[in-house]
């Protein structure tokens, strides 16, 4: 299973985040990644977007996004990209290659037989001057029943080697729980590399906890999921831990227009600095949240420091209400943080 870039909500020193991939708007939404660079490699960033989210069995729709320089945003052209296509509940997977147009844009148009989550994970394999970089997307084939699953930590900042409890209750959209099934854990170590961590099976009564420890101070990301089935959707809570001390971090966000029309260009820029020292190379996710509800709260495009700490991307919207927010999900030594900035684009 890859990661899942879900919702956040902020709570105390532990912020903990619902998955917003099951919402049953057809709007798109997306994760972007991207690996840092190795060598004289520059950073790369591939996102991933769905013209429907929810669309019905046997019905067409299209998954797309862009490959981009990860510091200026300059598109990549002329790459390959494999789309990665997995039943989550089965793991049957198949593999579409496409390759990126002059803008760095790809697509790929789908439909699926079978009712229920599938994985997307778009992948460019690098090439001698960019790393590899991935997305990941959900889609919801068909009408599963929802389900919903909480999340509760025993302690907000553990330290090194101290054993903590993730724990909750997996139920449908009626509040009746579900018996039985896996709950599956993936973690993001502070490095940025995933792995998969321990899981467990509910209860009778929808029940999992799950006991655990880390061997290294840092921010980590524990991202629990249930899979769904072809009866059930799948569903999904996460949450940021800081393990033992980690310096605080500070981030600034300001755009070049409070107010631009529709479709006009703006960008949305900042920095990240510890103790007044800028943090070069480190990975900038942004979310967007339009007033509307048209959009779920996932990655919207990743970005990295430069040698300044300076980060930006370069946007144009739709008319409407929106929320900007750039995130630093934090690493070994430093914490996550973030800014944000509202704007309204078009007639006020």
């Amino acid at each position: 299973m890859k990661p899942l870039k879900l919702a956040v909500t902020i709570m105390a020193a532990l912020i903990i985040g619902t998955c917003g991939c099951m919402s049953s708007s057809n709007a798109p939404t997306s994760t972007s990644a991207a690996s840092p660079g190795v060598g004289n490699l520059q950073q790369s960033v591939l996102s991933v977007f769905s013209t429907n989210n929810t669309p019905a069995v046997n019905q067409s729709f299209t998954v797309h996004g862009t490959l981009q320089d990860g510091v200026s945003g300059a598109p990549l052209a002329g790459q390959s990209i494999t789309l990665q296509v997995e039943q989550l509940w089965s793991g049957k997977s198949v593999n579409v290659v496409t390759t990126t147009n002059a803008n760095g844009t790809y697509a790929v148009t789908l439909s699926e037989s079978a009712q229920g989550v599938y994985g997307l994970y778009p992948t460019f394999a690098g090439n001698p001057s960019y790393s590899p970089s991935t997305g990941y997307l959900e889609v919801t084939v068909g009408n599963p029943i929802p389900t919903a699953l909480s999340l509760n930590i025993t302690n907000s900042n553990p330290a090194v080697n101290q054993s903590f409890t993730m724990s909750g209750y997996l139920t449908d959209t009626n509040g009746t729980p579900l018996s039985g099934r896996q709950v599956s854990v993936t973690i993001r170590l502070p490095t940025g590399s995933w792995i998969v961590g321990p899981g467990a099976t509910t209860d009778s009564n929808g029940h999992y906890s799950i006991t655990t420890s880390e061997q290294a101070a840092g921010e980590y990301r524990f991202e629990l999921f249930f899979l769904g089935d072809g009866t059930y959707a799948g569903t999904g809570s996460w949450a940021l831990v800081p393990i033992g001390t980690l310096q605080p971090t500070t981030m600034s966000l300001t755009t070049s227009n409070a107010n631009p029309a529709a479709n006009q260009s703006f960008t949305l820029s900042g920095t990240l600095t510890a103790n007044g020292t800028p943090l070069a190379g480190k990975e900038i996710d942004l979310y967007r949240y339009a007033a509307s509800g048209a959009n779920p709260p996932d990655i919207f495009q990743t970005r990295y420091t430069d040698q300044n700490g300076h980060y930006s991307f370069v946007l144009n919207d739709t008319s409407g209400k929106y929320l900007y927010t750039a995130r630093f999900t934090g690493d070994q030594i430093y914490a996550y943080s973030q800014a944000q900035v509202n704007l309204v684009v078009g007639p006020t």
